[in-house]
């Protein structure tokens, strides 16, 4: 199709720089070198078979040749967008294959594993309980369960899974046609946050507008009282919501649920709302910049007459929370966090598990590789790391330690390996000199290896792999009733409440995901019996097809939702002083891009107490 318009467009004797920017041109001589890695945003693809589409430069001929061949070339656009769409989703479709095929091979062996040990797994009663409800009345399965209960309390609905609220729906339906039965369920929609693990927001919203799976009335109260925050947090949180519900959701129902969310504050106490914008470039180091600004924070809170135990420091990523507390602890300040303190953060556990895989399997690449890079950069400070790597990276073990003498690390790996756990590694923490300091890290793993040593009597080899299913979950245990500032994930504060909350990283891409992907339904015969295919999940995916403009159009606004309700879980958990610490993110212009360059205050605020 792309040569038939080229040729076309010859025969009529046109030049290229005949049509505005030789854009149509341009078009089809890619798609005829193959080269489909075209984008269809651009402004001159727009109406096509309608607007103007050569420069005013050209003759009243050449417009006129132009003008009878428009559509033709138009056709030939859509035909061919259509088939460039339809070669992306073939590659998108192909590529997920091999991950599939390897994912039913491993379902098919755990089902193999299950019957042998005949055990469940807990993720699938759901599954179990909702088959057994389809095929038998409701009243035969909940006969003496609703013997025993007539009254039914249910919270925080808004993270009830479809598959839940299914199976739930037989039992509270048994409780209400009974006299004296009733069904309480409590939620809020804007604090839906678990999308990810099966909660369903649009659950909740759809039972307080006009779903009702019973057969009796129901009554519907809304709750306009906070009686957690003092007034300038929840006056900044009315106004701050009521403004964002204008613009940015694309459902209407998503913009009702925050343009009709208003509070009144019951705490007559002022409170205060502090905001920072900060500029940051993309050369710049952004952890230290939004640690150097809450230290300013926290020290300022101090001086109003806070401790730091008030104070909380919410973030959205693991990782930002790694960087605050590694920053305060290296200042002195004292923190709780069981999600930041995590052991397999510190370089020093790290290369201590390294060490203990490569002595073990000394043609472990991956392990001597981290080994060096740990040496070069926390160790011995190689300026020219590339040289320092390509030194050591071929020895084998016992050159490898070798060679570390000139650095006067002397270390006998034989001799470690006949040591008990424990010992060996003692031995390797002298051996480099990993601890100068008290280092909590290092006594917390290896009061773990202790543990591990005490109560079983297994090997080297069976340590490594027990750490490696454990370290993900492994933290520092630090007492609750200690002064320290707390540093939490979003997820992790919901429910719960802070005197003083600190907001950095508050410069959120709502519609940035990691690896998302979409099934999409399509026709079993044409595709060999697939009925789905699973997609990565990108903008081509809004062009494959009507249904999946459709998926790609509700995906947006559950986006929306989500980042939307995670950042009013994250403002909402304030009792005195809420702190928002954002990157300013002007435009080339110096206009607000994706924040507002400053909000002002709530007109009365108080410091301290």
């Amino acid at each position: 199709m792309s040569n038939n318009a080229l040729t076309l467009i010859n025969e009529c004797g046109l030049e290229h720089n005949d049509f505005s920017g030789s854009y149509f041109p341009k078009y089809f001589i890619n798609l005829a070198d193959k080269k489909f890695n075209i984008s269809f945003d651009a402004k001159w693809q727009e109406n096509l078979d309608s607007k103007t589409i050569y420069p005013k430069r050209v003759t009243q001929e050449i417009a006129s040749v132009i003008e009878d061949i428009q559509p033709q070339l138009a056709l030939a656009f859509d035909k061919t967008k259509q088939d460039v769409f339809r070669l992306k989703f073939l590659k998108n479709f192909y590529k997920n294959i091999t991950p599939l095929s390897v994912l039913n091979l491993i379902n098919k062996e755990l089902i193999t594993l299950k019957e042998e040990q005949n055990i469940l797994l807990i993720s699938e009663f759901n599954a179990i309980i909702s088959n057994q409800i389809k095929h038998q009345p409701s009243l035969f399965i909940y006969e003496r369960i609703g013997e025993k209960f007539r009254h039914y309390f249910i919270d925080e609905f808004q993270d009830t899974s479809v598959m839940q609220w299914e199976n739930l729906i037989p039992l509270l339906q048994n409780s209400l046609s009974s006299e004296n039965g009733s069904v309480m369920l409590v939620g809020d929609a804007k604090q839906a946050i678990y999308r990810w693990r099966g909660g369903k927001a649009e659950q909740f919203i759809g039972l307080c507008n006009s779903d009702n799976p019973f057969f009796v009335k129901k009554n519907k109260s809304h709750l306009p009282t906070n009686y957690r925050s003092f007034k300038a947090v929840v006056d900044f949180n009315n106004t701050f919501f009521d403004h964002l519900s204008s613009f940015i959701f694309s459902k209407k129902e998503y913009e009702n649920l925050y343009s009709k969310s208003h509070q009144n504050p019951s705490i007559t106490n002022q409170g205060y709302v502090g905001l920072r914008f900060l500029d940051i470039d993309k050369n710049d180091n952004r952890d230290e910049i939004y640690t150097k600004n809450i230290i300013e924070t926290i020290e300022n809170c101090i001086n109003n007459g806070f401790q730091f135990k008030d104070i909380c420091i919410l973030v959205r990523k693991k990782k930002e929370g790694v960087a605050i507390a590694n920053h305060l602890s290296n200042i002195g300040i004292d923190i709780v966090s069981s999600e930041t303190l995590l052991l397999h953060t510190s370089p020093e556990v790290n290369f201590i598990s390294n060490m203990l895989k490569f002595i073990l399997e000394p043609q472990n690449s991956i392990a001597k590789i981290e080994i060096l890079n740990f040496l070069a950069d926390y160790k011995f400070n190689i300026t020219i790391k590339h040289s320092f790597l390509k030194a050591f990276i071929n020895l084998d073990v016992s050159q490898f330690f070798k060679a570390l003498k000139e650095f006067k690390i002397s270390f006998r790996y034989q001799d470690v390996l006949q040591l008990p756990l424990y010992e060996a590694v003692e031995t390797i923490i002298n051996c480099f000199n990993l601890v100068k300091t008290s280092n909590a890290y290092v006594q917390f793993y290896l009061d773990f290896v202790l543990d591990y040593s005490q109560k079983n009597h297994s090997g080297l080899s069976q340590f490594i792999d027990y750490y490696d299913t454990k370290k993900e979950t492994l933290s520092i245990v630090s007492p609750q009733g200690k002064n320290a500032v707390q540093i939490m994930t979003i997820h992790k504060s919901k429910g719960l409440e802070f005197p003083v909350v600190i907001f950095p990283y508050a410069d959120l891409n709502i519609y940035k995901e990691i690896n998302p992907k979409e099934w999409l339904p399509i026709d079993s015969e044409t595709y060999y019996g697939f009925s789905h295919a699973l997609l990565n999940y990108n903008k081509d995916f809004e062009n494959y097809s009507d249904t999946s403009a459709a998926i790609y159009n509700q995906h947006q606004a559950e986006l929306e939702l989500d980042n939307i309700n995670l950042l009013y879980v994250a403002l909402t958990r304030a009792i005195e002083q809420l702190h928002i610490i954002s990157n300013s993110q002007l435009d080339k212009n110096g206009n607000a891009d994706a924040a507002p360059k400053s909000f002002a205050p709530p007109p009365t605020i108080t410091l301290g107490r």
